[in-house]
């Protein structure tokens, strides 16, 4: 059995395997597609092929995507390096007894069982379905690894948002909310496209295109399945934790945003009689006792004296 991977290829890697394999142009294009969506198509060029395209999880190690969370803490700097996390396409076309993966970035690295080295060519004594059940399960397992670290970094910004609230820590909350979206939508699409890999072969529709499953591999695809749900739920715990942090964080910058502004009301007011007084005594025009030597004073201790009766009334009415 032949296996050609194309994984962030170059147009003659792509020119070889369309001579060899006489694939569509349109199925690569879709494969090298980084937003290209999950799904399953029979008989693309009108023989007996299957064309299915699944999501594979893909940390961003570029600069560009690294995020900075800086915790202050006991007067030092702690620095948490951030990733991005994002999904990609993995298609698989079956063309008779070639198998085709397409992938728009290298990630030769998340398929352990293939050699990891620059050819295009795999030679492979197995049959295509028990390898393709094997690449699904691989994905699988990636996205449980990589669900883990999503947790690990939730746990690191819940604490450094206990500690501190900043701008660069709520923005990195941010982007761990828009990186479980995009881990939920995939994890979806892809227990949808199983599922229907598996009524195909309860029915047996896939035989039509000359494609067996043995018992093990049913078995072992409905593992997956499994799998992928347990996936799927625990990046909707995750986002749903993401959420509830980012609701009580909000609730609690307008809470502190609110006592500053109490504090200022009350302050405002309590020089309110004060600043009247003052302002009174402060015009050029002829005022009782002005001329008196200490009236100075009486205004100052009558300033005091407004003040502390502003001060009584709030406390009155408990709005201190």
């Amino acid at each position: 059995m032949n296996v050609y991977a194309l994984f962030d290829p170059t147009k003659e890697e792509v020119e070889l395997v369309r001579t060899h394999t006489n694939i569509p142009e349109a199925v690569i294009e879709d494969g090298l597609d980084i937003d290209e969506y999950s799904r399953i198509e029979s008989g693309v060029d009108g023989n007996d092929t299957l064309l299915i395209i699944l999501s594979m999880p893909l940390r961003c190690h570029s600069e560009s995507t690294q995020q900075k969370i800086v915790v202050e803490k006991e007067q030092k700097l702690v620095d948490y390096s951030g990733k991005g996390y994002h999904t990609s396409p993995l298609t698989f076309y079956f063309n008779g007894g070639d198998l085709i993966l397409i992938s728009p970035v290298s990630n030769k690295e998340l398929l352990p069982f293939l050699p990891n080295d620059d050819s295009i060519l795999y030679l492979t004594s197995e049959s295509l379905t028990s390898l393709f059940i094997k690449l699904i399960s691989c994905s699988t397992n990636l996205f449980l690894k990589e669900l883990k670290l999503i947790h690990k970094s939730i746990m690191e910004i819940k604490n450094s948002l206990n500690f501190k609230v900043t701008k660069k820590n709520l923005l990195a909350l941010l982007d761990l909310q828009h990186y479980i979206i995009y881990y939920s939508s995939s994890l979806q699409a892809n227990e949808l496209i199983i599922e229907r890999i598996i009524k195909s072969i309860e029915h047996s529709l896939l035989e039509e295109n000359d494609f067996h499953f043995t018992k093990s591999d049913i078995e072992l695809l409905e593992d997956t399945l499994i799998d992928i749900k347990q996936a799927s739920t625990t990046a909707k715990i995750y986002k749903e934790v993401l959420d509830g942090l980012s609701d009580t964080f909000s609730n609690i910058s307008t809470n502190d945003m609110n006592i500053v502004m109490i504090a200022l009301t009350v302050l405002s007011f309590l020089a309110l009689f004060p600043t009247i007084l003052t302002s009174a005594y402060g015009m050029n025009v002829p005022l009782p006792l002005q001329d008196e030597k200490y009236m100075y004073i009486g205004i100052i201790f009558l300033s005091i004296i407004s003040a502390y009766l502003c001060l009584l009334f709030l406390k009155k009415k408990k709005w201190v």
